[in-house]
């Protein structure tokens, strides 16, 4: 920031990298700040701003009470294995349930195993799946504001704002 008697100006770059409580849940933000206040005359003020931000982030399902990562970890029976590759010794009882004859080589998606005696995903492979959506956002925001001392006891102030954003969701289905 610096000025002089009638003008000043203020800049400011951040960034933000957050982890988030659930396995690759992430979150970064960079922002690029900036103000400009111009004294025109005794009488008017003219201010104007321009910010860039850009965030990422990826879309791990986490408060979701029927699909959240969280509920379904919640939910999960602690004798699920994780994977259902090199089980040994299933009871036949519940060999059904690990649908064994589901696992595809070509695919390691299938490998993880589903959670039994309820109807929750695994929620080990929900984080590895969606960790692989990323959420992206670029966000333009801009402004003019004046002010203008009309009589001693009557100002006028008026802004124009302006925001553009484009939002790129990279979604990843195996």
């Amino acid at each position: 920031s610096n000025g002089s008697a009638n003008s000043a100006y203020y800049s400011s770059l951040s960034y933000l990298n957050q982890d988030g409580i659930v396995r690759g849940a992430d979150f970064k933000r960079m922002s690029w700040n900036n103000t400009v206040d111009n004294q025109l005359s005794k009488f008017a003020k003219l201010s104007a701003t321009f910010s860039v931000v850009y965030q990422e982030r990826h879309n791990i399902d986490e408060n979701n009470i029927d699909t959240g990562t969280i509920f379904s970890a919640l939910a999960a029976d602690p004798v699920t294995p994780v994977f259902r590759t090199n089980l040994k010794n299933i009871p036949a009882s519940i060999n059904d349930l690990f649908c064994l004859s589901y696992l595809d080589p070509a695919n390691p998606y299938t490998f993880y195993s589903p959670v039994l005696l309820n109807n929750k995903i695994n929620p080990v492979a929900q984080c590895d799946i969606m960790h692989q959506s990323v959420w992206k956002d670029l966000t333009l925001r801009g402004g003019l504001t004046a002010d203008i001392d009309l009589t001693s006891w009557l100002k006028y102030k008026g802004s124009v704002k302006a925001e553009i954003s484009r939002a790129n969701p990279e979604y990843f289905t195996p």
